[in-house]
Parts: structure tokens; C-alpha cells; sequence
């Protein structure tokens, strides 16, 4: 199982009963998101990324294997939609690891390249091993 399949499994779990979400697995429609969810009267979108862990140095660029149609999908559906686009990370595995949460609004930058201290700037949130779902919900349903 990757690292992205395990971070799936991981939200999965520990929204149950929270939302109804669904995985994408479309080969048809370039660049859709890996989730949809509807929580709170707010549908969305989440894009999964995974990386094993960071570079050795902290200002080496990071680039997010974010394809040019993913990048173009969540930049159109949040100006279009009502801005319900994430892109949720998770850096390593087993008990060294951390997510962190972005605004699709970022993506471009992500796919470019920033450093792992630029990424935590602008994550809207960050967490260490454990997400706290609570704050994941309100984050997601904004």
C-alpha cells in the first residue's frame, strides 16, 4: 500500500460518521482530485500528496507531484466553486510524520517548488503524527 493509499485510509477512519466522502480513481477526467466530501452542508475537494520525508536540508525546494492538469483543475474549481479545494501532505511514516494542510490556491507554488520552512508558512494548518479531526472538520467546512 503507498504512503497516499495509507493517508486515505487514515482520513477514512478518523472522519467516519463525519462526512461522506468518496475516492476518485478517474482515468477519463484529468486532473480531478483524489476525494470529494460533503460534511456541514459543504461539499469539497481534497488532493492527497505523500513524500517519504523531507529533504536533508531544510532549504532544498520541495515540489509536490502535482501534474499541470491537477494544478489547472484546482485553481478553475476555486474560482468557479465555492473554494472547498485542499491539498492535504503527509511527510514520512510510521511514528515520524506530519501532515500538512493547504488552500488549492496553492498549488502552482507547491508544484513549482518551496522550501519545507515556506510550506509551513503557508499551510493554513499543520499537525505532527496525529491529525485532530476536530480541527481537520472545521478547516475543511470554512
Amino acid at each position: 500500500m503507498s504512503i497516499e493509499d495509507t493517508l486515505w485510509a487514515y482520513l477514512r477512519t478518523g472522519l467516519r460518521g463525519r462526512w461522506h466522502a468518496q475516492r476518485h480513481e478517474d482515468k477519463l477526467t484529468k486532473g480531478i482530485p483524489d476525494i470529494s466530501y460533503a460534511m456541514q452542508n459543504v461539499d469539497g475537494w481534497i488532493e492527497l500528496k505523500a513524500l517519504d520525508d523531507w529533504p536533508k536540508y531544510g532549504d532544498t525546494p520541495v515540489r509536490l507531484n502535482l501534474t499541470p492538469d491537477q494544478a489547472n483543475w484546482l485553481r478553475d474549481r476555486c474560482a468557479m466553486g465555492n473554494g472547498e479545494v485542499w491539498i492535504l501532505l503527509r511527510v514520512g511514516h510510521g511514528g515520524e510524520r506530519e501532515h500538512l494542510l493547504f488552500h488549492a490556491t496553492d498549488a502552482y507554488e507547491l508544484r513549482d517548488g518551496a522550501s519545507r520552512m515556506h510550506m509551513y508558512e503557508i499551510a493554513k494548518k499543520r499537525w505532527g503524527r496525529s491529525i485532530k479531526w476536530t480541527e481537520l472538520e472545521a478547516m475543511l467546512c470554512e
